[in-house]
């Protein structure tokens, strides 16, 4: 049986983060496979090339769900308390509140079942305690991407009133 490549991307937990008009069509995708045999080793299969005749060519028995949850979109105005709290957050996580690049994303990768990823965007911090600054763009600090695991979830947002 024959399935759409979107379909494809569907079963894979892929397709969630597509926004299709209501004519699209997914006509190929390119996959890459890494499988993690221990922790910390990983085997890469390649990118796989999924095209119409080829649909279900490649089965996924047990695939793999994939769910990032957004703390702070990249340019959002927090309130002074979403800051207090976000910072109270990341300090229980063992990051350093003022080396996140606040003009940058901050997210929360849950694959499987871990206890998520914290991913943000870091200032690299010279020797001397200065930001270095990015040569190639020369219009602000050098930022670099951490994921850390995940030790303290991310408290609920208050209700109005509390």
């Amino acid at each position: 049986m024959s399935h759409s490549i979107g379909k494809q991307l569907d079963d894979l937990g892929l397709g969630q983060d597509l926004y299709l008009e209501e004519n699209d069509r997914v006509v190929a995708a390119t996959v890459e496979l890494t499988m993690m045999r221990a922790p910390g080793q990983y085997a890469s299969y390649g990118k796989e090339c999924l095209s119409s005749p080829e649909a279900g060519r490649y089965p996924v028995p047990f695939p793999l769900e994939t769910r990032i949850v957004t703390v702070v979109r990249e340019g959002a105005n927090l309130t002074d308390e979403q800051r207090m709290r976000v910072k109270e957050w990341l300090r229980a996580n063992d990051i350093d509140p003022s080396r996140v690049a606040g003009d940058a994303p901050l997210t929360i990768q849950y694959r499987g079942a871990n206890k998520g990823l914290i991913c943000y965007f870091e200032y690299y911090i010279r020797p001397d305690g200065q930001h270095e600054v990015d040569l190639l763009t020369r219009d602000g600090a050098l930022k670099f991407q951490r994921a850390v695991p995940q030790r303290t979830p991310l408290p609920p947002e208050p209700q109005a009133g509390e």
